[in-house]
């Protein structure tokens, strides 16, 4: 019987995608690490700092950070936003700010294609779908390094023969200099939490030409992203709906919608005082 040459052809070329695809990296068969190249973050709504949802190639997968933990974006787990409060020294509601906080930064720290590391270990989730533990790279390093340096996540979880085949222990350290850093520069959870909120600065409605990508978060749950702007694109803000966030109108379309910004990746010019404050 005669084989068609094209098809055999097609079979190798599938074959050879499927292996880029899912690269088995180290350690024994029960217990050895894969790695899938080219990944993008999926935008969900339970997407949080240290957990989402991620394709890769055609499959879609959930995994939680190995090393970390970012605070909760939301009351439904009372006991564990208490420990994380714990943790940092804030009150409950400066930690859910503090996990929003993380999710956004995870969001643009993800905004590009990364490389996942996983173990396919069940990190147990609240999905249906099975979420598995990992380690998230990109061109700039790891994704749990740069959440604690950033004073967004604090160090948790049990040590894990690294994707290199090195010991836990040196992405330990490297976690211990980075929240080190994060503390003495007083970032994320670390800076200086006033016993009350300072009245917000106000800022007046403005026509505003957007100078790098610019994530837009649901004005309902500020957590939740819900586009990306691009640069040079033009959006009016309406003013501070909070001490970090905006409210932006932008078009879709042929629709104006609202939405939320950070007041960090805005760039305003100096408010010029009135006569009466000078």
């Amino acid at each position: 019987m005669s084989t068609n040459p094209i098809r055999v052809l097609y079979r190798v070329c599938l074959m050879a995608m499927a292996a880029v695809m899912m690269v088995p990296t180290c350690g024994s068969a029960a217990g050895q690490w894969y790695r899938y190249d080219d990944c993008t973050l999926i935008t969900q709504h339970f997407n949080d700092g240290d957990s989402f949802h991620v394709r890769c190639g055609r499959r879609h997968y959930i995994f939680r950070l190995y090393f970390v933990d970012t605070p909760e974006t939301e009351l439904s787990f009372p006991d564990r936003v208490e420990e994380q409060a714990k943790y940092w020294g804030l009150t409950p509601k400066q930690t859910i700010r503090l996990g929003q906080d993380a999710t956004a930064f995870t969001t643009n720290y993800l905004s590009k294609p990364f490389t996942v590391h996983t173990r396919r270990v069940d990190a147990r989730g609240r999905s249906d779908r099975t979420r598995y533990f990992g380690m998230i790279e990109t061109e700039e390093g790891f994704l749990s390094i740069a959440l604690v340096r950033n004073g967004l996540a604090r160090v948790y979880g049990l040590p894990i023969t690294l994707p290199d085949g090195k010991p836990a222990s040196k992405h330990w350290s490297r976690l211990s200099v980075a929240q080190k850093a994060a503390k003495r520069e007083k970032l994320g959870g670390w800076a200086s939490q006033p016993s009350e909120p300072k009245p917000l600065t106000p800022i007046a409605p403005q026509d505003y030409i957007v100078r790098a990508r610019l994530p837009v978060f649901d004005p309902e749950r500020h957590a939740r992203l819900v586009g990306v702007l691009k640069r040079g694109a033009k959006i009016r803000i309406l003013g501070a709906e909070t001490d970090r966030l905006l409210r932006i109108q932008f078009g879709s379309g042929e629709t104006l919608r609202e939405g939320l910004c950070r007041r960090s990746s805005i760039v305003l010019p100096a408010r010029t005082k009135e006569p009466s404050e000078q």
